[in-house]
């Protein structure tokens, strides 16, 4: 085990070391691809590491495989914060079925974090599901209601979902209320 882990673990060691160059490190990152789900139970933040240096590299694929294991691992069980990274990574890599899936479980793992709906609103609000988009949004702004860009973004989706079933003048002038409102909100909080 402890032979799987070490180049990982120099990998990381070296990343916190302030005269190591952050390129001979991703070189030696990248040359270690196979991270294991005992590497990731054994240390995280060398993983947590690993996956920013695929990204700096360009390589979401591999950054969403490490994030993958970590969720697979529950070395965070409990903690939200994977599944919402896994979220971003795939978002990142412009698939956003996959960043509402991971946002969806996130958001179920802690269901009384505004920041969570509120990222699986805008994902769902990215991939053109307003409706979806309008109920998490609607969570959000009720778990903070000083988060004036949540509603904002839930005032457009209203206006988008009023638009996709032709509510006509009223739902159009609701909408606009919505989005003044919310533009009061976020004038307010400066």
């Amino acid at each position: 085990k402890a032979t799987r882990l070490d180049p990982l673990m120099q990998a990381y060691h070296e990343s916190i070391d302030l005269d190591a160059g952050l390129e001979a490190v991703m070189e030696r990152c990248m040359e270690s691809t196979a991270v294991t789900r005992e590497a990731v139970e054994a240390c995280p933040d060398a993983c947590v590491r690993m996956e920013e240096i695929h990204v700096e590299a360009g390589d979401l694929d591999r950054a969403i495989g490490v994030c993958r294991l970590r969720v697979e691992s529950n070395s965070d069980e409990g903690d939200p914060g994977p599944m919402s990274r896994l979220a971003e990574l795939h978002t990142m890599n412009e698939d956003l079925t996959e960043a509402v899936r991971w946002a969806r479980m996130a958001a179920q793992e802690a269901p009384d974090s505004a920041e969570l709906w509120f990222a699986l609103g805008r994902y769902q609000v990215e991939g053109g599901r307003h409706a979806e988009a309008t109920e998490r949004l609607v969570e959000a702004t009720l778990l903070d209601p000083g988060n004036g860009e949540a509603h904002r973004v839930r005032a457009v989706c209203y206006s988008r979902v009023a638009g996709e079933l032709d509510c006509g003048a009223a739902g159009t002038a609701a909408a606009v209320d919505l989005i003044r409102a919310a533009a009061v909100r976020c004038w307010q909080e400066g």
